[in-house]
Protein backbone atom coordinates (compact mmCIF):
# COMPACT_ATOMS: atom_id res chain seq x y z
CA UNK A 1 0.00 0.00 0.00
CA UNK A 2 1.51 3.28 -0.83
CA UNK A 3 1.32 6.43 1.43
CA UNK A 4 -1.06 7.95 -0.83
CA UNK A 5 -3.61 5.15 -0.23
CA UNK A 6 -2.26 4.45 3.49
CA UNK A 7 -2.93 8.16 4.44
CA UNK A 8 -6.45 8.09 2.85
CA UNK A 9 -7.52 4.37 4.95
CA UNK A 10 -5.55 5.30 8.28
CA UNK A 11 -4.18 8.68 8.45
CA UNK A 12 -6.49 9.18 11.32
CA UNK A 13 -5.46 6.01 13.06
CA UNK A 14 -2.00 6.78 12.58
CA UNK A 15 -1.80 10.08 14.35
CA UNK A 16 -3.97 8.96 17.43
CA UNK A 17 -1.58 6.00 17.88
CA UNK A 18 1.29 8.57 17.75
CA UNK A 19 -0.18 10.61 19.60
CA UNK A 20 -0.66 8.06 21.99
CA UNK A 21 2.76 6.15 22.05
CA UNK A 22 4.43 9.94 22.38
CA UNK A 23 1.93 10.52 25.30
CA UNK A 24 3.06 7.33 26.92
CA UNK A 25 7.20 7.35 26.50
CA UNK A 26 6.56 11.28 27.99
CA UNK A 27 4.58 10.04 30.83
CA UNK A 28 5.53 6.34 31.62
CA UNK A 29 4.14 6.25 35.06
CA UNK A 30 0.66 6.13 33.42
CA UNK A 31 1.53 3.48 31.06
CA UNK A 32 2.82 2.00 34.90
CA UNK A 33 -0.11 2.56 36.70
CA UNK A 34 -2.65 1.31 33.47
CA UNK A 35 -1.18 -2.21 33.40
CA UNK A 36 -0.99 -2.31 37.00
CA UNK A 37 -4.25 -1.53 37.07
CA UNK A 38 -5.18 -4.54 34.75
CA UNK A 39 -3.29 -6.65 36.57
CA UNK A 40 -5.28 -6.11 39.95
CA UNK A 41 -8.56 -6.65 37.88
CA UNK A 42 -7.47 -10.10 36.92
CA UNK A 43 -9.43 -13.23 37.31
CA UNK A 44 -6.97 -15.25 39.91
CA UNK A 45 -8.65 -18.46 39.32
CA UNK A 46 -7.39 -18.16 35.75
CA UNK A 47 -3.77 -19.96 34.61
CA UNK A 48 -2.84 -17.26 31.91
CA UNK A 49 0.22 -17.57 29.03
CA UNK A 50 3.82 -16.53 30.34
CA UNK A 51 4.05 -13.17 29.32
CA UNK A 52 6.51 -10.57 28.49
CA UNK A 53 7.22 -7.77 31.28
CA UNK A 54 3.84 -5.53 29.93
CA UNK A 55 5.28 -2.06 30.80
CA UNK A 56 8.72 -2.82 29.28
CA UNK A 57 7.17 -4.41 26.32
CA UNK A 58 5.06 -1.91 25.44
CA UNK A 59 7.15 1.12 26.39
CA UNK A 60 10.09 -0.35 23.95
CA UNK A 61 7.27 -0.61 20.92
CA UNK A 62 6.01 2.97 21.60
CA UNK A 63 9.92 4.35 21.36
CA UNK A 64 10.00 2.10 18.21
CA UNK A 65 7.08 3.88 16.78
CA UNK A 66 8.27 7.37 18.03
CA UNK A 67 11.65 6.87 16.10
CA UNK A 68 10.49 4.93 13.11
CA UNK A 69 6.75 6.05 12.02
CA UNK A 70 7.58 3.54 9.23
CA UNK A 71 7.07 0.92 11.72
CA UNK A 72 4.20 2.37 13.63
CA UNK A 73 2.17 1.88 9.89
CA UNK A 74 3.35 -1.73 9.13
CA UNK A 75 1.77 -2.48 12.59
CA UNK A 76 -1.89 -0.67 12.35
CA UNK A 77 -2.02 -2.73 8.73
CA UNK A 78 -1.42 -6.07 10.77
CA UNK A 79 -3.89 -4.65 12.84
CA UNK A 80 -6.58 -3.67 10.34
CA UNK A 81 -6.04 -5.80 6.92
CA UNK A 82 -7.67 -8.88 6.11
CA UNK A 83 -5.12 -11.85 6.34
CA UNK A 84 -4.66 -13.37 3.17
CA UNK A 85 -2.17 -15.51 1.11
CA UNK A 86 -0.36 -11.73 0.06
CA UNK A 87 -0.49 -8.96 2.69
CA UNK A 88 0.28 -5.64 2.39
CA UNK A 89 2.04 -5.49 5.98
CA UNK A 90 5.90 -7.79 6.99
CA UNK A 91 6.57 -9.57 9.77
CA UNK A 92 7.43 -7.43 12.58
CA UNK A 93 8.52 -10.02 14.79
CA UNK A 94 10.86 -13.13 14.08
CA UNK A 95 13.40 -15.42 15.11
CA UNK A 96 16.80 -14.94 14.63
CA UNK A 97 19.02 -17.85 15.09
CA UNK A 98 22.88 -16.29 15.26
CA UNK A 99 24.34 -20.15 15.48
CA UNK A 100 23.13 -23.52 15.56
CA UNK A 101 25.94 -24.83 17.84
CA UNK A 102 25.57 -25.96 21.59
CA UNK A 103 27.94 -27.28 24.24
CA UNK A 104 25.35 -29.70 25.39
CA UNK A 105 23.34 -32.96 24.18
CA UNK A 106 19.84 -32.90 25.33
CA UNK A 107 18.03 -35.81 25.17
CA UNK A 108 15.07 -34.26 23.57
CA UNK A 109 16.67 -31.92 21.45
CA UNK A 110 17.60 -32.88 17.52
CA UNK A 111 21.23 -30.96 18.41
CA UNK A 112 22.44 -34.15 20.29
CA UNK A 113 22.29 -36.31 16.83
CA UNK A 114 24.17 -33.26 14.91
CA UNK A 115 27.56 -33.73 13.99
CA UNK A 116 29.50 -32.10 16.26
CA UNK A 117 26.68 -30.43 17.77
CA UNK A 118 25.95 -27.88 15.14
CA UNK A 119 24.25 -27.56 11.74
CA UNK A 120 25.76 -24.40 9.97
CA UNK A 121 28.05 -21.78 10.27
CA UNK A 122 27.56 -18.75 12.87
CA UNK A 123 26.03 -16.05 11.25
CA UNK A 124 28.86 -13.15 10.84
CA UNK A 125 27.60 -9.98 12.80
CA UNK A 126 28.17 -8.21 9.97
CA UNK A 127 25.60 -10.04 8.07
CA UNK A 128 23.35 -9.68 10.73
CA UNK A 129 23.77 -6.11 10.91
CA UNK A 130 22.94 -5.58 7.13
CA UNK A 131 19.76 -7.94 7.58
CA UNK A 132 18.63 -5.98 10.55
CA UNK A 133 18.79 -2.65 8.70
CA UNK A 134 17.02 -4.26 5.33
CA UNK A 135 14.04 -4.59 8.08
CA UNK A 136 12.89 -1.43 9.41
CA UNK A 137 9.49 -2.40 10.35
CA UNK A 138 10.80 -4.85 12.95
CA UNK A 139 9.87 -4.56 16.44
CA UNK A 140 10.70 -7.81 18.53
CA UNK A 141 13.06 -10.46 17.59
CA UNK A 142 14.00 -13.74 19.47
CA UNK A 143 17.57 -14.02 18.98
CA UNK A 144 17.82 -17.69 19.50
CA UNK A 145 17.43 -21.14 17.60
CA UNK A 146 18.49 -24.72 18.06
CA UNK A 147 22.28 -23.51 19.62
CA UNK A 148 23.16 -21.91 22.58
CA UNK A 149 23.61 -18.50 21.80
CA UNK A 150 26.30 -17.10 24.09
CA UNK A 151 28.59 -19.48 22.23
CA UNK A 152 28.30 -17.16 19.76
CA UNK A 153 31.06 -14.56 20.86
CA UNK A 154 29.56 -11.51 18.84
CA UNK A 155 25.92 -12.75 20.78
CA UNK A 156 25.85 -9.62 23.21
CA UNK A 157 26.75 -7.25 20.35
CA UNK A 158 23.42 -8.16 18.55
CA UNK A 159 21.24 -7.58 21.16
CA UNK A 160 22.17 -4.30 21.61
CA UNK A 161 22.78 -3.74 17.61
CA UNK A 162 18.41 -4.15 18.43
CA UNK A 163 18.00 -2.67 21.32
CA UNK A 164 19.64 0.81 20.08
CA UNK A 165 17.09 0.38 17.55
CA UNK A 166 14.28 0.12 20.31
CA UNK A 167 13.46 -3.46 19.12
CA UNK A 168 12.32 -5.84 22.00
CA UNK A 169 14.99 -9.13 22.16
CA UNK A 170 14.26 -11.65 24.26
CA UNK A 171 16.53 -15.25 24.21
CA UNK A 172 16.68 -18.76 25.88
CA UNK A 173 20.23 -19.83 27.16
CA UNK A 174 21.55 -22.96 29.60
CA UNK A 175 22.65 -21.14 31.77
CA UNK A 176 26.43 -23.06 31.37
CA UNK A 177 28.35 -19.52 30.54
CA UNK A 178 27.59 -17.22 32.20
CA UNK A 179 30.61 -16.59 34.02
CA UNK A 180 32.71 -16.05 31.45
CA UNK A 181 33.77 -12.98 30.11
CA UNK A 182 31.13 -11.59 32.98
CA UNK A 183 28.07 -12.85 30.27
CA UNK A 184 26.13 -12.60 33.58
CA UNK A 185 26.20 -9.12 33.60
CA UNK A 186 26.87 -8.10 30.20
CA UNK A 187 23.64 -9.82 29.03
CA UNK A 188 21.68 -8.14 31.63
CA UNK A 189 23.12 -4.52 30.55
CA UNK A 190 22.75 -5.45 27.02
CA UNK A 191 19.17 -3.88 26.64
CA UNK A 192 17.83 -6.78 26.40
CA UNK A 193 14.12 -7.58 27.12
CA UNK A 194 13.66 -11.24 28.77
CA UNK A 195 16.35 -13.79 29.47
CA UNK A 196 14.80 -17.29 29.67
CA UNK A 197 16.73 -20.46 31.34
CA UNK A 198 15.85 -23.37 30.11
CA UNK A 199 16.21 -26.12 33.47
CA UNK A 200 14.76 -29.60 33.12
CA UNK A 201 16.16 -31.25 36.00
CA UNK A 202 15.44 -30.06 40.00
CA UNK A 203 18.05 -32.40 40.71
CA UNK A 204 21.50 -33.12 39.82
CA UNK A 205 20.87 -36.65 39.07
CA UNK A 206 17.63 -35.58 36.60
CA UNK A 207 19.25 -32.24 35.70
CA UNK A 208 22.68 -34.14 34.37
CA UNK A 209 20.64 -37.22 32.97
CA UNK A 210 18.44 -34.69 30.54
CA UNK A 211 21.02 -32.05 29.94
CA UNK A 212 24.21 -34.13 29.10
CA UNK A 213 27.53 -32.35 29.15
CA UNK A 214 26.25 -30.12 31.94
CA UNK A 215 27.45 -29.70 35.24
CA UNK A 216 24.13 -29.21 37.63
CA UNK A 217 25.73 -27.04 40.68
CA UNK A 218 27.68 -24.99 38.42
CA UNK A 219 24.66 -23.77 36.23
CA UNK A 220 22.72 -23.29 39.66
CA UNK A 221 25.78 -21.08 40.54
CA UNK A 222 25.64 -19.13 37.36
CA UNK A 223 22.35 -18.45 37.47
CA UNK A 224 21.77 -17.15 41.00
CA UNK A 225 24.34 -15.01 40.09
CA UNK A 226 22.76 -13.79 37.05
CA UNK A 227 19.50 -13.15 39.11
CA UNK A 228 21.42 -12.00 41.72
CA UNK A 229 22.84 -8.71 39.47
CA UNK A 230 19.57 -8.99 37.35
CA UNK A 231 17.39 -8.29 40.79
CA UNK A 232 19.67 -5.22 41.42
CA UNK A 233 17.23 -3.15 38.65
CA UNK A 234 14.27 -2.16 38.93
CA UNK A 235 12.18 -4.53 36.16
CA UNK A 236 12.08 -7.90 35.49
CA UNK A 237 14.60 -9.77 33.24
CA UNK A 238 14.73 -13.41 33.89
CA UNK A 239 12.36 -16.49 33.99
CA UNK A 240 13.30 -20.24 35.09
CA UNK A 241 11.44 -22.08 32.05
CA UNK A 242 10.80 -26.07 32.76
CA UNK A 243 10.22 -28.51 30.12
CA UNK A 244 8.37 -31.61 31.83
CA UNK A 245 8.99 -34.44 30.99
CA UNK A 246 8.30 -38.54 31.96
CA UNK A 247 11.97 -38.37 33.35
CA UNK A 248 11.37 -34.85 35.98
CA UNK A 249 7.76 -34.81 36.00
CA UNK A 250 7.64 -35.64 39.53
CA UNK A 251 10.17 -33.35 40.67
CA UNK A 252 7.24 -30.66 39.39
CA UNK A 253 7.04 -29.23 43.22
CA UNK A 254 11.05 -29.19 43.36
CA UNK A 255 11.42 -26.46 40.89
CA UNK A 256 9.32 -24.01 42.50
CA UNK A 257 11.91 -24.72 46.02
CA UNK A 258 15.12 -24.05 43.57
CA UNK A 259 13.86 -21.44 41.45
CA UNK A 260 13.86 -19.46 44.95
CA UNK A 261 16.96 -20.43 45.84
CA UNK A 262 18.00 -19.32 42.68
CA UNK A 263 16.26 -16.25 42.93
CA UNK A 264 14.14 -16.46 39.94
CA UNK A 265 11.18 -14.39 40.49
CA UNK A 266 9.39 -16.03 37.36
CA UNK A 267 8.48 -19.56 36.82
CA UNK A 268 6.94 -21.33 34.04
CA UNK A 269 6.11 -25.00 32.74
CA UNK A 270 6.15 -26.59 29.32
CA UNK A 271 4.63 -29.39 28.72
CA UNK A 272 4.88 -29.42 24.55
CA UNK A 273 8.09 -31.30 23.27
CA UNK A 274 8.90 -30.38 19.31
CA UNK A 275 9.62 -32.93 17.32
CA UNK A 276 10.50 -30.57 14.35
CA UNK A 277 8.05 -32.65 12.10
CA UNK A 278 9.92 -35.71 12.30
CA UNK A 279 8.37 -38.76 13.28
CA UNK A 280 11.23 -40.50 15.10
CA UNK A 281 11.37 -37.63 18.55
CA UNK A 282 7.48 -37.96 18.16
CA UNK A 283 8.36 -42.03 19.36
CA UNK A 284 10.77 -41.09 22.10
CA UNK A 285 10.34 -43.07 25.29
CA UNK A 286 10.98 -39.82 27.52
CA UNK A 287 8.22 -37.50 25.66
CA UNK A 288 5.24 -40.59 27.13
Amino acid sequence: MNNKDFDSKYGLVFEDQLRMAENYVKNPLMLQQEISQQLVQRDPSCLYMPQADEYNHRLTYYRGFLRFPERLKNYILFQNEAKDTEQVYKPFVMDIEPNSRCNFRCIMCQVSEWNNGSRAKDMSFDDFKVFIDSQPQLMEVKLHGMGEPLMHRRFIDMIKYLSDKDIWVRTTINGSLLHVRDNYRRIIDSGIGEIQTSFDGASKEIFEKIRKNSDFESIVSNLTMLNEYANKKDRLYTRMWVLLQKINRHELFDFVVLAKKMKFKRLSYSITLNDWGQGEWAKKKYRK
